[in-house]
């Protein structure tokens, strides 16, 4: 199952661009849901700016990573 934690490291190598919104950091405190949240602020942020490949990209990547997830990283992406 993949963790919050896991979810974010492999969301950061594969779109490094969203460091810039994050919160977390590597051995840091982690907070799921606040970090959920501004993923979802900077995807929101990809649709003001039409930017809907990236917004694809980003919405792929959660659908292939949910039947994957904790039950934990399940209720953050959905909240």
């Amino acid at each position: 199952m993949i963790s919050g934690n896991e979810f974010f490291r492999q969301l950061l190598l594969e779109f490094p661009e969203i460091e810039k919104l994050m919160e977390f950091r590597f051995g840091a405190k982690f907070l799921l849901h606040i970090e959920m949240a501004n993923f979802a602020r900077f995807t929101q942020e990809a649709i003001y700016e039409g930017d809907f490949e990236r917004v694809k990209k980003y919405i792929t990547f959660v659908n292939e990573a949910l039947p994957n997830v904790n039950p934990e990283l399940d209720n953050a992406i959905y909240v």
